[in-house]
């Protein structure tokens, strides 16, 4: 008798799953995907374009034998690109025959069509459509077979488990903590419904968006145009707001808001919403995961696409690495199957992918993450055509990724230096550990993994923490908590192994993970080093991460350069309501407080100037009442430097644990360092009164 088929359950319909779907089939693998959608035409009047590259998008398409019908229904006048600002007028202006390279080319195909193209290239009954899982658990049965529940009352087991069902995936939840981030950026999406698009009295927006995608933006906003196969003009009106903010459900008051919205904007641009499709407006808030998003590996289950690596539109690589991924997962699975792997060797095979996946959506997500913070910058619309160009912006603006190489415990203890440290999270921790004080510079040091030791204890999996937390060193313990004030655990109650740092370490405010447990801060670390020269460190690293700050100023090696005018600084968190427990008080520009060169603390008591330990952290929030901030280490901010930011900010905190003030005055204002108004105290926060702030600079 002979044993029964593999059974591959694939979980969401998107590009990724798709291709994961039509590469295991075309092998000869069964495969089944469940989507929660009724049917293949659900749906199916929304989605955009989608302008697939040659080694990502379309490799995938190439080796299912789907390159012809992919061609025949993509479009190369599509890639027309336009850049402009709120008048409309392009500054740049890209067509089909700026490249010539097939290889080079992104043909554009809508959404709709995509899906049709790669529903029909498999069997009747693959797909199971109108199927919403309702939990997943895994069976433990050491092979890493995986029990689905579905809302219809569908119970399967499965032998793998590919979770595609996007970026609140239920499937994620069995790898990873990580939850979508909101982006600050949301809007609108409409459209000009064909007939309407083709009306010769709306020429005008024919002509201003082309034949593929028109980008404008300026002051903080966006609108973003693209022509569909079918003649929709697909728009998508984006500016910074709170996420309450949500388009009115009545059409008309809907309109109203976006033409006072955009009220000083090309006609063209105010057209569209005066002309569009009534039947068709919706809120489109943005989210991603943490840039960096990474799982340990479990047997039997495996994430694709935006379950994966949830980014924004910013870097046009969302469909293409999608489908790579659904590739990639589709071909290992089928070689392991169809040659009789054992489980391990099924798994190592699986998690080599996984690796793969995640390094590309690292790499995409940073570049998602800075061009969306370009855009909406005051340096738009220009910051959108360098994006655009493909010209990378300093490494001062960029969030680093942490190393992604791995080193075993043989490696990490080898050749190192008295005094030397290392941090190794990646699914168990390992410490360089100290027996000694600190002035005895880390003698006696050694390598601790934390899944096997017995003198400290694991770190717990039952303390959930707040969104992006940061963690603060105290004097005697470190603790973790809301930002800077509101302690959520102390981790000195875990026994955390001693660290090691040298003697010119200064206490300050960190960087915190972006969220989950403690435990998954453990596993979304990748290794970092450093020696004890901080121009050493420097020069091996160079560039700085949330992650990677946070790392070596646990190891006492945080010591920034100093900072061009010109560049603007690494957040050590994003994202954040800095606001929650503070004081509210307007900021008008001219301000000043009563100690002209000071941030006092309580009582109007300050730091004394000649102490340069003042941890503290000064927050910029995209939205009023200290939410949706950024948060940076100000001693790391150079003096008498007027710093620009790449967004506009509406609220100030400085956050400092201490209360005990600042030893140098805070001023903030708007574009240009023409104007500023003080921030007075700390743990208080300040709404900016008749300015949007973009500018700020400390003064001795």
């Amino acid at each position: 008798m002979s044993s029964p088929a593999f059974n591959i359950a694939i979980v969401g319909g998107g590009p990724g799953g798709l291709a994961a779907l039509i590469t295991l089939l075309n092998r000869g693998i069964p495969a089944t995907l469940y989507e929660r959608e009724t049917g293949g035409n659900a749906r199916s009047h929304l989605g955009g374009m989608l302008d697939l590259t040659w080694d990502e998008g379309q490799r995938a398409l190439r080796e299912n034998g789907l390159a012809e019908a992919f061609k025949k229904h993509s479009r190369l006048d599509g890639q027309e690109g336009r850049i402009c600002g709120k008048d409309g007028v392009p500054i740049l202006h890209r067509t089909e025959e700026d490249v010539q390279d097939e290889t080079q080319t992104r043909p554009e195909i809508d959404r709709r069509v995509l899906r049709d193209i790669m529903v029909a290239a498999v069997p009747e009954g693959a797909i199971k459509w109108n199927h919403v899982l309702a939990a997943v658990r895994p069976l433990d049965d050491g092979i890493g077979r995986h029990e689905l529940t579905f809302t219809n009352g569908l119970v399967i087991v499965t032998d793998y488990l590919i979770g595609a069902d996007g970026g609140n995936s239920r499937v994620r939840t069995l790898l990873s903590p990580a939850t979508p981030i909101y982006h600050g950026i949301t809007g609108a999406e409409i459209s000009v419904a064909p007939d309407v698009a083709a009306l010769p009295e709306n020429a005008d927006i024919r002509e201003a968006v082309g034949l593929g995608s028109c980008y404008c933006a300026q002051d903080g906003k966006m609108f973003i145009c693209q022509r569909n196969g079918d003649g929709r003009i697909r728009t998508y009106a984006w500016h910074r707001a709170p996420l309450e903010w949500v388009l009115p459900g009545e059409p008309q008051e809907a309109r109203r808001v976006l033409l006072d919205m955009y009220k000083d904007w090309a006609p063209w641009i105010r057209k569209i919403i005066a002309v569009c499709d009534e039947e068709a407006m919706y809120t489109r808030p943005v989210f991603y995961l943490p840039v960096g998003h990474r799982w340990a590996h479990k047997p039997g289950v495996t994430l694709v696409a935006d379950a994966a690596h949830l980014m924004s539109a910013f870097a046009g690589a969302g469909a293409n690495i999608a489908l790579l991924d659904g590739l990639e997962v589709g071909l290992a699975l089928a070689e392991a199957v169809s040659k009789g792997l054992s489980v391990e060797e099924r798994e190592a095979a699986v998690a080599a992918v996984e690796e793969q996946i995640c390094s590309r959506g690292m790499k995409y997500a940073e570049m998602s993450y800075n061009n969306a913070d370009a855009s909406f910058g005051p340096k738009a619309p220009q910051a959108v055509v360098d994006a655009f160009s493909g010209i990378q912006r300093s490494a001062v603006q960029r969030i680093v990724r942490p190393s992604s190489s791995r080193l075993s415990e043989s490696q990490a203890g080898s050749g190192r230096k008295s005094g030397e440290a290392l941090l190794k999270f990646d699914g168990g921790a390992a410490v360089k550990h100290s027996t000694h004080s600190r002035a005895s510079r880390c003698s006696n040091s050694r390598l601790l993994d934390a899944r096997t030791a017995t003198w400290s204890e694991k770190l717990p999996t039952d303390h959930t923490l707040a969104h992006r937390v940061p963690i603060v060193r105290g004097e005697t313990r470190w603790s973790l908590g809301t930002p800077g004030i509101h302690a959520l655990a102390d981790l000195s109650s875990w026994r955390l192994p001693q660290v090691c740092y040298p003697t010119t370490f200064n206490t300050r405010f960190l960087g915190g993970y972006p969220n989950g447990s403690l435990s998954s801060i453990v596993h979304s670390f990748d290794a970092a080093q450093t020696e004890d020269s901080p121009a050493q460190a420097a020069q091996t690293h160079t560039m700085l991460s949330t992650f990677f700050v946070l790392a070596l100023a646990f190891l006492g090696a945080v010591h920034a350069n100093p900072l061009a005018t010109s560049t603007t600084l690494i957040p050590i968190v994003h994202d954040v309501n800095a606001g929650h427990g503070l004081p509210v008080v307007d900021l008008n520009l001219g301000s000043v407080a009563a100690h002209g060169n000071v941030t006092v603390g309580k009582g109007g008591v300050h730091a004394d100037s000649a102490d340069s330990t003042y941890p503290a952290a000064i927050y910029f929030c995209t939205s009023t009442n200290c939410a949706n901030c950024n948060g940076y280490d100000l001693s790391q901010v150079p003096h008498q430097e007027c710093l620009a930011f790449q967004y506009y900010f509406y609220s100030i905190a400085i956050i400092q644990q201490s209360n005990e003030g600042l030893p140098f005055g805070v001023y903030t204002g708007p574009a240009g360092c023409g104007a500023f108004a003080q921030v007075p105290l700390v743990n208080t926060c300040y709404n900016a009164n008749g300015y949007v702030g973009n500018d700020f600079v400390l003064t001795p």
